[in-house]
């Protein structure tokens, strides 16, 4: 097990990735089917049916990527649960969790809810604080879903858990976020005619949606690096 402040930035990109590869199967499932629905959505439901925007109207909670309007809504959903199976399918493959309860759609949903209102309420106060935070709750779905704990608990067992190792974590988010900028900006689809804005929405997704699971592969990483090793070490004394 890793002692308090021993994780270092090369530690958790290391781990980051190493996760994602593992785990890639389900991780590319994820992105295959999200980046489908999300480029259906927006691209296919208005150009397919003569450009009719009422699915959408004004955009609100942004930060969740959630629109007025019922399409968007379901969609928003789906995405919460895809996002619930792919946490549990990645921890059960990693063999981590002690107390695995199935269908807890609804406390992801409150949990997912109220961290993306914190991060996005400590992000107004410039970007650092943001990923602060963002830091801190990484391994609260771990919790939630590999240990059963009730929502409020599993935030504040991340956040205990991540204390001495923020630094690290922050540096990872901060190098994640500059090239999720990098590569969004760089997508060039100008001259493609008809099929540009096709292939740029698809690619903004699929960079959105890599993200999202390099994210939740970080968190399972710190959760086996920070909370698994010691679980097992008091396992053995008992």
């Amino acid at each position: 097990m890793m002692q308090d402040g021993e994780l270092t930035f090369g530690n958790v990109v290391e781990g980051t990735f190493s996760t994602f590869a593992r785990n890639a199967q389900p991780f590319g499932l994820y992105v295959a089917i999200v980046t489908f629905l999300g480029v259906a959505v927006e691209w296919g439901l208005p150009n397919l049916t003569g450009g009719i925007t009422s699915f959408y109207g004004e955009e609100i909670l942004t930060s969740l990527g959630l629109s007025v309007g019922i399409i968007g809504i379901v969609l928003f959903l789906a995405f919460i649960i895809a996002q619930y199976v792919l946490w549990q399918a990645v921890l059960r493959q990693e063999r981590l969790g002690t107390n695995f309860a199935d269908g807890r759609y609804l406390a992801f949903f409150g949990q997912s809810l109220l961290a993306s209102l914190g991060i996005g309420f400590a992000t107004v106060f410039l970007i650092i604080p943001g990923l602060i935070v963002a830091a801190r709750w990484s391994m609260a779905p771990a919790f939630l879903i590999g240990n059963n704990d009730g929502v409020i608990d599993a935030l504040g067992e991340s956040w205990d858990t991540v204390s001495g190792n923020t630094t690290p974590i922050v540096l990872a988010l901060l190098a994640g976020f500059v090239g999720t900028w990098l590569l969004s900006t760089g997508l060039v689809t100008s001259g493609l005619g008809y099929f540009g804005s096709l292939i740029s929405t698809t690619m903004e997704h699929v960079v959105s949606n890599l993200s999202t699971v390099l994210m939740i592969a970080m968190g399972v990483y710190l959760f086996k690096a920070l909370v698994s090793s010691s679980e097992q070490i008091s396992e053995v004394f008992e």
